[in-house]
């Protein structure tokens, strides 16, 4: 019952502006824009190169109201959960219009959960962790330990791993 909506950014990624907002936003039906008024559903579909950059407003403010929009509309069906992983990699322009749309949620079902690298604060962590600290839920995850790592990796692998190349991955993943 939930609509989720996903974003798994790369290092490569945080160059690409509005990488990981086209990532969300992919798949979404054309009538979840078609409720905008003009100016926000063009700054969505050039945002999002779905159309010529030369069509977005020139208004600043009409991509992030555009989001809020959008993600109103679609909490109003189901709840919604933007799930991004590897916020550390999630691109600034993406990051600025989520954070000002996720500002003014109040009682809509919208729901974000965010992977990152410990000690990764990416900018969108940094606006949500100010601006809704009672409202967040910090689980930490610990590393695996060797005898672990080698349990999760040898059914997947269909082969023995030897104790040197197990040392090898488990140091580099940590």
């Amino acid at each position: 019952g939930y609509r989720v909506m996903e974003a798994a950014p790369g290092e490569t990624d945080a160059a690409l502006a509005f990488s990981s907002l086209g990532d969300l936003f992919d798949g979404l039906a054309d009538g979840a824009l078609s409720s905008l008024p003009e100016p926000q559903r063009r700054a969505v579909l050039a945002a999002l190169f779905l159309s010529d950059a030369g069509d977005a407003p020139a208004d600043l403010e009409a991509l992030p109201r555009a989001v809020l929009g959008v993600l109103r509309r679609l909490a109003g069906e189901a709840t919604v959960v933007l799930a991004i992983d590897d916020e550390q990699w999630l691109d600034r322009a993406s990051a600025r219009v989520l954070a000002f749309a996720l500002r003014r949620i109040r009682y809509e079902r919208i729901c974000l959960l965010i992977s990152r690298r410990a000690g990764g604060g990416g900018a969108l962590w940094t606006e949500v962790s100010a601006g809704f600290q009672a409202g967040i839920d910090v689980i930490e995850l610990a590393g695996l330990d060797l005898e672990t790592t080698y349990r999760m990796l040898a059914p997947a692998l269909e082969r023995k791993i030897s104790r040197r190349e197990l040392a090898r991955v488990h140091r580099i993943s940590g």
